[in-house]
């Protein structure tokens, strides 16, 4: 079998080249030489090779972090001699002697090994691309989805960034994989858009739990076209499922649940109590919701949900915040989250305390995308 493509890189002395370089051009593909191993990482890259052949000895430092860096992405041989190789465990193939017939079935072997490299990284450099385009496009449609729901419902970014947080902190405890902390997170902060798509006469008040149940629902129909949004799009679905199996659309039982439709529905719940008017304190509602347990909510979630509603020394996340429209900050408010632009991108990093630099930066982000949900400003304690 001859290889009908891809480049070796191979470096030493003429007389030792030109016999391996016979062997290699018989396989086929195309040979490249140097002389000295000077300047040969920059080649890597240039020439991009299926596998490089050099001297197994004497290898420089700068060298054999290049090897090690570039064994992940072609084939590396070490041309082995009397001296004792240098880092044997760099090189896949260490070959001895003169070059002869023997040399091709092995050389074959590691040449594809080394396209077999070569191809992974293009495919996972490739993947890395549609994963940041897919994560760009992710970002325009949830800013655009919130933008559209703040101006028909003011605050309503704000609530979903508490159950985001909220729901992320609860999934924490439960050592939920960071890769799939994404889906949650989009899950809550998109939860409440399927209010753009419920008709005006919609009957029902926020906080019924049947009008919640057909928010959640449009949401999920809303967002169920973008592939993007999928795995949101499960989370949603099963939100308003029960422990024990009563609840809907699929009446799923308990661990049948996903963990992060457990976590927002109970985080949703609670938050839903917090924000009505005249609500009651913390602690009353966690005791309704215990009281609720291995019926409507998984009965370690609340167990976690109350530890952390405890541990912040507040019954409220609205306590700790204040969401204010740029034109009333001024000088001296700390950031009590990172301010990120509507498109997804930073401006300040939460604790940071507002200088006339910085609201000039803030303003003229604003002016030409305007943040409508507002900055989240740390609360002074009672008595400052």
């Amino acid at each position: 079998m001859t290889l009908t493509r891809g480049t070796v890189l191979v470096c030493g002395p003429r007389p030792v080249v030109a016999p391996l370089q016979a062997v290699l051009e018989a396989l086929g593909g195309r040979v490249v030489t140097s002389p000295t191993p000077d300047g040969l990482t920059s080649r890597f890259e240039q020439e991009r090779p299926d596998a490089v052949v050099l001297p197994a000895h004497g290898l420089g430092s700068a060298l054999e972090r290049a090897l090690a860096r570039e064994r992940h992405a072609c084939a590396v041989v070490g041309l082995a001699s009397d001296t004792p190789p240098t880092h044997p465990e760099l090189f896949d193939l260490l070959v001895h002697g003169t070059p002869d017939a023997a040399w091709a079935e092995p050389l074959r072997l590691v040449l594809l090994l080394g396209r077999a490299r070569r191809e992974a990284q293009d495919a996972g450099r490739e993947v890395m691309r549609l994963r940041e385009s897919t994560s760009a496009q992710v970002l325009r449609i949830t800013g655009l989805l919130l933008n559209m729901l703040d101006r028909r419902h003011p605050g309503s970014t704000e609530r979903s960034a508490q159950l985001a947080e909220l729901s992320l902190q609860v999934a924490e405890r439960f050592s939920i994989p960071d890769d799939m902390l994404p889906g949650l997170n989009l899950a809550a902060r998109l939860r409440g858009v399927g209010r753009l798509a419920l008709p005006g006469d919609k009957p029902g008040t926020p906080g019924d739990p049947a009008w919640e149940w057909s928010v959640t629902q449009a949401t999920a129909s809303l967002l169920e076209p973008f592939p993007e949004l999928a795995q949101a799009v499960e989370l949603l679905q099963a939100m308003h499922e029960n422990w024990d199996g009563t609840g809907s659309p699929s009446h799923l039982l308990s661990g049948q649940i996903p963990m992060r439709s457990r976590i927002l529905r109970a985080v949703h719940d609670y938050l839903v109590g917090r924000n009505a008017p005249g609500a009651p304190a913390a602690s009353e509602i966690l005791e309704r919701m215990s009281d609720l347990t291995n019926t409507l909510y998984d009965p370690l979630v609340i167990v976690h949900l109350r530890a952390i509603v405890e541990t912040s020394g507040s019954p409220s996340l609205n306590a700790l915040r204040l969401y204010l429209p740029v034109p009333e900050l001024s000088v001296g408010m700390m950031l009590a989250e990172d301010l990120y632009t509507d498109s997804g991108i930073k401006l300040l990093s939460r604790g940071t305390t507002l200088s006339h630099a910085a609201l000039d930066v803030i303003q003229r982000r604003h002016a030409q995308e305007p943040m409508y949900r507002g900055v989240a400003i740390q609360r002074k304690p009672a008595g400052d």
